[in-house]
């Protein structure tokens, strides 16, 4: 019994022993090891002050880019088929499907002509009448290897939405203004003639004049207002939003009734 104790006597003073001699290291050690990182952290204050001043970068709002889509599709709903069915009920019955097919294919060439070189030149930099070609092709619009999209300013310091449902949304009201122009010279132009002069009119009219009105690189292009006069002479010539929206719309319906006047007036016979 006396070496049974003797034995546990001996075994407790030797952990008591090297519990202290460990305990007692590391007291002398804490204080390097509290002080390193401190001393370390000095260098390291001044781009975490840098971090702390950029601003971060804008994120979509998933309601906006909801009624993006929802006004994009109400858009392309008036024209198909509502400005189909519309024109069609205007014209003679045999005439009916000829009105359809001239408004139908008309929105869906401009449709497809304002993805490869129309949005480009309507809302890019480029000069004071027209816009360059560095969205050629949607180019840059998307990144498929990060899966990113690029963003487009809105008239709100700080808000973006993602720039191709705004190519969209402005592709429908390019597809919808060209297709007016059909009630021009309805039953009097072969479909072949249509679609040409459809290709003129977009390239040599719409497309300048979009840009003039509609063009500008957003409010958070202007930072300070030292760059204020070179940001506006990168915008388009006139640059006036509140009525931008329906300037295209205007020409066309001016080109519309000049068309059927002339038509009227050179062609009595033709019931105008």
């Amino acid at each position: 019994m006396k070496k049974l104790f003797a034995t546990l006597a001996l075994g407790l003073s030797l952990g008591l022993g090297l519990f202290g001699t460990t305990s007692l290291a590391t007291a002398q050690t804490a204080p390097a090891a509290v002080t390193a990182p401190a001393a370390e952290a000095k260098p390291e204050a001044a781009p975490a002050a840098e971090a702390t001043e950029a601003a971060p970068a804008a994120v979509p709002n998933k309601g906006d880019i909801a009624w993006m889509m929802v006004a994009t599709i109400l858009v392309m709903m008036m024209v198909i088929p509502g400005l189909a069915l519309f024109y069609g009920g205007l014209v003679r019955s045999k005439n009916m499907l000829s009105v359809l097919m001239q408004v139908v294919v008309t929105f869906s060439m401009i449709t497809v002509l304002w993805f490869i070189y129309g949005y480009s030149l309507a809302f890019t930099e480029g000069n004071a009448f027209i816009g360059g070609f560095d969205r050629l092709f949607m180019k840059g619009i998307w990144d498929n290897a990060a899966g990113t999209f690029a963003n487009a300013a809105t008239f709100s310091k700080g808000v973006v939405i993602p720039e191709i449902s705004f190519a969209a949304f402005q592709a429908t009201f390019a597809g919808i203004t060209c297709a007016l122009i059909v009630g021009a010279f309805a039953e009097r132009i072969k479909f072949s003639a249509v679609l040409a002069f459809m290709v003129l009119w977009f390239t040599f009219s719409y497309l300048p004049i979009a840009h003039m009105v509609w063009f500008w690189m957003g409010p958070d292009a202007y930072t300070a207002k030292e760059v204020a006069d070179e940001m506006t002479s990168k915008a388009g010539l006139i640059s006036i939003c509140n009525w931008a929206a329906g300037m295209p719309t205007c020409f066309s319906k001016a080109f519309t009734f000049f068309s059927k006047g002339a038509i009227c007036f050179f062609r009595p016979a033709d019931n105008c």
